[in-house]
């Protein structure tokens, strides 16, 4: 073991930088990244006030958006001959171009006031007297040119138009399971939805006994206040969700919004309303007026607001997102070593990460300025432990790495350091594993890559093996680059390993096995040189 002396000198010898960094991170921010919470809520308001006076610049785009014909680009559509084709013998004589027959009212619980005799199977009231007005926006029904729509009425709410309809387009067009708009009045001002053919997670969960609707509401009740309703029907629901939703549904819905968060919106309005989940199994969300476009907030805004959503999801389907207060109580198994320590921001870390020799500060003292990382490049990274480096080249701008590793430990908690950082970064990152040795490569059929790394790994093979290896890498790649480690303190079993993880015997070992064209990296005050070798 290195000692506590070496391990001084060795921080000493860093960047200056690197240790205030360091002392931020253990010291500072744990508990300014708790602390702020009112701060970010201040920022939340701020933005929507900007918002609110951005008014007229922000409807004039949207004219012109809607002008440029965006609404003809498909998305999922009902055909209203699909779901009830007499209701559609009856509306074929009386529909006109781009006008709106309508078909029924939504009330206040979702259910359907039908207009006609005929509609399709669906919740609804019988009797008009039984129609719950909604308190809101009124929704309709519509048949337009043939499709089912919903059409959402503002109510003369001009900022909730904008909003929703911004975000909806937004969305749609990053791909995101939204319905998809049929018609734009900015006038009235309304929006005309895709009907989603399917059942709202609320109404399955009041069908199965949850207390959801408003009309079942008990006077008695009613008197307990709006808060003290809706958190007992939080806690009803999530007692019924895994019963009447299968749980491959469920995890979709939880991808659902991490892809609503990569598209760069947070909902601000999860609920069981706001869900419908397809005849297909495929979770729509709806309902976008309170919605706000992450760009518009700094990165730790940002977490905390897509973390709000998270945990409003969480707590209501169980499904397992990532958020910041998560993170902090996650512990791993106590056995459990962490080679690469890492860092993922709001004052969250795992391992040593004052351990300049792995991890975080490996990264920053060293390989940072020097791996030659391909942006928008495929990286082969052997010996990939948890993953922590391939991370950090994707995070600089490669566009894939495949980590070979041997030891299945390392590799489920490589699963779970991919889901951090893409929690931190609110992306998802082209990483993934095979298992298997870095001595079988040249077997594996992966194709070329732009880049291969090597970090303190190839040495564990013997010498015959590590000849072989890279002169196999020599065929998948021009770039290689390797770590050695001249550590002498360093317990090893075979003292053979000192000699193959020195930097003067792999400088020779690239040079003779196909990279002619060597580098060589050293820092003050490390041991583990790197060793950048190219073929031409």
């Amino acid at each position: 073991m290195t000692s506590v002396i070496e391990r001084i000198r060795q921080l000493l010898a860093h960047d200056t930088r690197d240790l205030i960094w360091l002392a931020y991170v253990v010291g500072i921010a744990p508990w300014m990244h708790r602390a702020a919470g009112p701060m970010h809520l201040m920022w939340r308001w701020q933005v929507r006030r900007r918002r609110q006076r951005d008014f007229d610049q922000r409807m004039a785009q949207l004219r012109a958006r809607i002008g440029q014909g965006c609404l003809a680009r498909g998305g999922n559509r009902v055909a209203l001959a699909q779901l009830c084709p007499e209701l559609d013998e009856t509306c074929r004589a009386i529909r006109r171009p781009n006008e709106e027959i309508t078909l029924a009212s939504i009330d206040q619980d979702g259910l359907l006031l039908a207009r006609f005799e005929e509609l399709w199977p669906a919740p609804r009231v019988v009797a008009a007297d039984a129609f719950l007005p909604r308190s809101r926006f009124e929704l309709v029904v519509v048949d337009r040119d043939g499709w089912i729509g919903v059409r959402k009425d503002f109510r003369g709410n001009r900022i909730a138009f904008v909003n929703e309809l911004e975000a909806a387009l937004d969305l749609a067009a990053a791909g995101c399971h939204v319905p998809a708009i049929l018609g734009v009045d900015f006038d009235r001002p309304s929006i005309t939805f895709s009907y989603i053919n399917g059942a709202v997670v609320r109404e399955a969960l009041a069908q199965a006994g949850a207390p959801m609707r408003d009309r079942d509401v008990r006077p008695d009740r009613a008197a307990l206040g709006d808060r003290r309703i809706q958190r007992e029907r939080r806690e009803a629901g999530r007692g019924l969700v895994d019963k009447v939703l299968e749980p491959e549904t469920i995890a979709r819905i939880g991808q659902t919004l991490l892809a609503i968060h990569r598209a760069g919106y947070t909902v601000e309005d999860v609920k069981y309303g706001n869900v419908i989940v397809e005849v297909t199994k495929t979770p729509y969300f709806v309902d976008w007026e309170r919605a706000l476009p992450l760009r518009q907030f700094s990165r730790t805004t940002a977490i905390y607001l897509r973390d709000r959503d998270a945990d409003q999801l969480n707590q209501l389907f169980g499904t397992d997102l990532l958020t910041a207060k998560v993170l902090r109580k996650f512990r791993l198994p106590a056995d459990t070593a962490i080679y690469s320590p890492f860092y993922a921001g709001a004052g969250i870390w795992w391992g040593t990460i004052w351990n300049p020799d792995f991890g975080i500060l490996r990264w920053r003292h060293i390989l940072a300025d020097h791996l030659p990382v391909p942006r928008g490049g495929r990286i082969l990274d052997l010996g990939a432990n948890n993953g922590f480096n391939a991370l950090q080249m994707l995070r600089a701008g490669a566009n894939e790495v495949i980590g070979v590793e041997i030891d299945t430990g390392a590799i489920e908690q490589g699963l779970f350091v991919k889901r951090v950082f893409e929690w931190a970064d609110n992306t998802e990152y082209r990483f993934s594993y095979i298992h298997g040795s870095h001595a079988d490569i040249g077997s594996m059929n992966l194709g070329r890559f732009d880049l291969v790394t090597a970090f303190c790994t190839l040495y564990y093979l013997n010498s015959a093996a590590m000849s072989k290896t890279v002169s196999d890498l020599a065929q998948l790649t021009d770039v290689l680059v390797l770590q050695c480690n001249d550590e002498r303190s360093i317990e090893r079993s075979d003292p053979e390993t000192y000699r193959k993880a020195s930097l003067s015997f792999n400088v020779e070992l690239v040079r003779n096995n196909g990279f002619p064209n060597v580098t060589v990296i050293e820092r003050r005050g490390s041991n583990r040189p790197l060793v950048i070798a190219r073929t031409r």
